[in-house]
């Protein structure tokens, strides 16, 4: 009698074990991916799709014994209340069907012939996620993508967990190797062309935790590798580009098994000075930067002062970027900083020294982009980008003497006059001392002059023409 009953009570716990294993299954979880950047329902609102990135960007749906949770926001029955359905008999006409499809296919998310459809149910008070915002929730493929009224795609994706990079992850380390590479010296420029011509490679936006993205933070990923620092640096140029079609980006270092070692903002911009959007001044924010071929880097960042700050970095041997001390030659005085907005080592410039730079003319504006040139007539000195100091002297002679060739006198007399001015016989010129070992010689006569005429400074070629002039005080800077 006994061993019947300790029978019974073995079969009993089994019987409720296996009830209970059949009863809680392992969750099944999606996480949050985008938002889909159009509509099919001809409703257009950058902010309304932000509001619903900003809100459901870190939340992720659990489907446990039948119902599924949209985090702490609402629960909902799937199981019970989902219909298998085509596209077509789900959204009724041909002409929505079609561009519902269009909108899957931009965002890359497969639109099944048969699709799981969790339809809205606004008289049900068990349907509090539908309460919320959404319509109805289609699952197709790995994804669930909620319907929204605006017609955006709130799209979940259940991968996107796993195939989040580890540091070790091949998967990450297979799409660095897919990277185009691009050479140094490096400009905001050249990076504005690089991207013009699509030379940058899109990264799957599943690799912005790897990367340290916030998870609203841009809408694609571009990146380029450049050659390496070291055995063990590897640097990598990697943009977020927003919907609106602005970019922030970075200048990454990555170890030799993909691990981020450090990673430093060199383009940005956020609204424009004088007045916000619309007003007359430049866009604030990291406007400009400068990789050199020994990975010196020089960044500028604008404010809404008008102040411009300077920053120096160079790489160390652990791959951290290390801010170094940034000097001038061009002033005496500066303007005091706050030492909670600017940093120590930086090289901060007033409103009026940040706009006092020479205004140009440029057919190619490549060929003078990294020169920020100011001219100061009355103390004979000339600066370069804000740091560096070069004496000149000014002086007249001959034009035909100057150019010492008939065919190049004769072409920049024909130059000259486009704008009203005659060379034909004397001309006036600058004479720069110690500047040979600037990029600058390499538009200079005879290594080390330029012609200044109805005072605007040219610096003439067989093959380029440009001028620069003083701004009048009132372009400097306003009040």
């Amino acid at each position: 009698m006994k061993l019947k009953k300790i029978f019974l009570k073995i079969i009993t716990v089994l019987f409720l074990s296996i009830n209970i294993v059949y009863a809680t299954e392992p969750p099944e979880t999606w996480y949050f991916y985008k938002v889909s950047k159009n509509t099919a329902l001809d409703y257009e609102s950058d902010s309304e799709r932000e509001r619903l990135i900003d809100k459901y960007s870190e939340t992720k749906l659990i489907l446990i014994d039948g119902d599924l949770t949209l985090d702490k926001i609402c629960t909902m029955p799937h199981e019970t209340t989902t219909d298998i359905e085509t596209p077509l008999s789900y959204w009724k006409s041909p002409e929505l069907t079609d561009k519902y499809k269009k909108i899957f296919i931009e965002e890359k998310i497969p639109l099944e012939n048969q699709i799981e459809v969790t339809r809205n149910n606004y008289e049900n008070e068990n349907y509090p996620c539908f309460k919320e915002e959404f319509t109805d929730l289609i699952k197709t493929g790995n994804f669930m993508v909620f319907m929204t009224k605006p017609g955006y795609l709130l799209i979940f994706s259940e991968n996107l967990e796993k195939d989040l990079p580890q540091s070790n992850d091949k998967s990450f380390s297979k799409e660095l190797t897919q990277l185009p590479i691009i050479d140094t010296p490096l400009n905001d420029y050249d990076l504005y062309e690089l991207d013009k011509e699509d030379s940058l490679k899109e990264i799957p936006v599943h690799y912005k935790k790897y990367l340290d993205i916030l998870s609203y933070e841009g809408e694609d990923i571009l990146a380029a590798k450049l050659l390496s620092i070291s055995s063990n640096i590897n640097p990598y140029i990697i943009s977020y580009v927003m919907d609106s079609g602005e970019r922030d980006s970075y200048l990454y270092l990555f170890s030799d098994d993909d691990k981020v070692l450090d990673k430093l903002l060199i383009f940005s911009y956020i609204t424009t000075t004088r007045g916000g959007s619309g007003g007359y001044g430049l866009p604030v924010g990291y406007r400009y930067f400068n990789i050199d071929k020994n990975y010196s880097i020089e960044r500028r960042q604008r404010f809404e002062d008008e102040t411009i700050e300077i920053q120096h970095y160079q790489v160390n041997q652990n791959g951290k970027f290390k801010e170094i001390p940034v000097t001038s030659e061009c002033y005496n005085q500066f303007p005091p900083k706050d030492k909670n907005k600017h940093s120590s080592k930086s090289l901060l410039l007033s409103n009026f020294q940040a706009n006092n730079y020479l205004r140009s003319y440029l057919e190619d504006k490549n060929d003078f982009y990294d020169m920020t040139m100011t001219l100061n007539i009355g103390e004979n000195i000339f600066c370069l980008n804000y740091q560096q100091s070069f004496p000149i002297t000014l002086n007249k002679i001959n034009a035909k003497k100057f150019f010492n060739n008939e065919n190049l006198y004769q072409q920049q007399v024909e130059n000259f006059k486009k704008v009203g001015i005659d060379i034909s016989n004397e001309l006036q010129y600058i004479t720069f001392q110690n500047i040979e070992n600037t990029r600058l010689t390499n538009f200079l006569l005879n290594g080390n002059q330029a012609i200044y005429m109805d005072n605007k400074l040219f610096f003439v070629g067989e093959n380029y023409f440009a001028f620069f002039w003083q701004p009048k005080d009132e372009e400097l800077f306003y009040e």
